[in-house]
This record gives C-alpha cells, sequence and structure tokens, in this order.
C-alpha cells in the first residue's frame, strides 16, 4: 500500500503486509515514512515479524482481563 501524499491521516508513505498462505494470517508488517526529499529513499519506521505462531489455544476473555486476580495487576 503506498500512500503518495503526505495528509495528517496517514500514518506512512508504504506499507507491505505479508499473510502466511496456510494460516491465513499477518505474519510480517513493514511501514516507511516519507521521504525526506523528492526522489530520496524512504526510511523505515516499524516492523514486525511474527514466527511459531499458535492460534486458537482454547483461551478465554478471562485470560485478558486486567481485573485477572491471577496477574496481580
Amino acid at each position: 500500500m503506498i500512500h503518495p501524499t503526505p495528509r495528517s491521516n496517514f500514518r506512512f508513505h508504504k506499507a507491505h503486509i505479508f499473510i502466511d498462505d496456510q494460516l491465513q494470517v499477518p505474519i510480517r508488517y513493514a511501514a516507511w515514512d516519507w521521504p525526506k526529499q523528492p526522489g530520496a529513499e524512504p526510511m523505515l519506521f516499524e516492523e514486525y515479524t511474527y514466527s511459531n505462531m499458535k492460534l486458537n489455544n482454547g483461551y478465554t476473555d478471562a485470560d485478558f482481563d486486567t481485573n485477572n486476580k491471577s496477574y496481580a495487576f
């Protein structure tokens, strides 16, 4: 995805999102800022890669609840 013109509602100039063929979920994301000068290369400002993902682990809403006493928040 490329946004050719900076706008206040765009967080990046260019982004690549990689989807796992088998799991059908994002496994890598990279985003670049707008070039500092016309014709210059955009600067990579964030990148995430996920590996060894396991889906449907049987978690419940309580596992993500900040009021869960098991977590001692």
